[in-house]
């Protein structure tokens, strides 16, 4: 008897599983403002799931893809997001966050943004680890609290080979990107992570 081959489990398999768990509802239409509201410029997004609750912003889950060029030509990427997207102001500074990289690095992703490291008083274990950026050093200091580090931590140095973590006026914003795609438990683990931060910096939040 001729047993057929067992079809191999796709990335969209994957993100369908993922969204009939958590009642994740198709949000391709919002492919255009993703791009405009994250300054994406023409990449495909795809695919683009949102997670509505009554009492919570809108969380937009998401792949895109991105073209990263090196001295061996240029090889196109998976972005993995998690996007927390208010209608009110969600912090009073805006700040990006990476895991500790070379001078080099770290000096071309502050002119990026036209920011600066923020120095963390009493932080040296986190400061060892993690590099904030932002405008505003001192202001974005003063919000760097030990519970709001925590989270940083967590989506910082847990969840995937190359994460980055943006704080907005309006927005939370957590990425991972690599040659292979993001393991969709830990853009899942996200959700709770980006949840947790909002409810720290949210001055209405109990």
């Amino acid at each position: 008897m001729f047993w057929g081959r067992k079809r191999r489990q796709t990335r969209r398999d994957d993100w369908l599983a993922m969204a009939d768990r958590l009642e994740l509802q198709d949000a391709s239409v919002v492919a255009e403002r993703l791009r405009r509201w994250l300054n994406l410029g023409a990449v495909e997004v795809d695919p683009i799931y949102v997670l509505r609750r009554s009492d919570r912003p809108r969380l937009y889950l998401f792949d895109y893809r991105k073209e990263r060029r090196g001295p061996a030509g240029s090889v196109l990427q998976t972005v993995t997001a998690c996007l927390l997207r208010s209608e009110t102001n969600v912090a009073t500074v805006s700040l990006r966050a990476r895991r500790k990289r070379n001078a080099v690095l770290e000096s071309l992703e502050a002119s990026a943004i036209g920011g600066q490291p923020v120095v963390v008083p009493g932080a040296p274990d986190f400061s060892e680890q993690i590099t904030v950026y932002a405008r505003e050093s001192e202001a974005a200091a003063e919000i760097l609290t030990p519970e709001i580090r925590e989270v940083f931590e967590r989506v910082l140095l847990k969840r995937c080979d190359e994460p980055a973590l943006v704080v907005g006026e309006r927005h939370l914003l957590a990425t991972c990107e690599g040659d292979t795609p993001a393991d969709l438990d830990q853009l899942e683990r996200m959700i709770g992570d980006l949840l947790k931060l909002y409810q720290l910096l949210d001055p209405q939040e109990p």
